[in-house]
């Protein structure tokens, strides 16, 4: 291994093989993604991110209506004057490869989680 004399050279064999089982290279999909994150914010660029939406207007004459747990509205209807509504607005922010932000941090929590105190035992 070429950081064995480097960046690694105070780890035991033990940690270096777990270390190197965990890298993206031999298919550990979370350290990837938490390289992803982490190096853009190394030289101070943003990690790319986009965002979706749906909005969703609802009237009294939807049968859902009354089921739904939203604020009624009221707005200007150029027929009737004016009309309640329920507005139902989601927004998900995305990497840019369309992974959800907020579902991929906490895996990567739960697994940054995990590898410490795998090596908890050893400090």
């Amino acid at each position: 291994m070429a950081h064995k004399t480097g960046w690694l050279k105070r780890i035991n064999a033990s940690h270096v093989a777990t270390i190197e089982g965990l890298q993206p290279y031999n298919g550990v999909d979370w350290t990837g993604r938490l390289r992803d994150i982490s190096n853009p914010d190394k030289h101070r660029e943003f990690t790319a991110m986009r965002s979706e939406h749906t909005i969703i207007a609802y009237t009294p004459i939807d049968p859902e209506y009354p089921a739904l747990d939203l604020p009624i509205r009221r707005t200007p209807h150029p027929a009737v004057g004016e009309v309640d509504m329920k507005v139902n607005i989601t927004i998900e922010v995305l990497f840019a490869d369309g992974a959800p932000v907020i579902e991929t941090l906490e895996k990567l929590v739960l697994n940054v989680r995990q590898t410490l105190a795998d090596f908890q035992t050893e400090f």
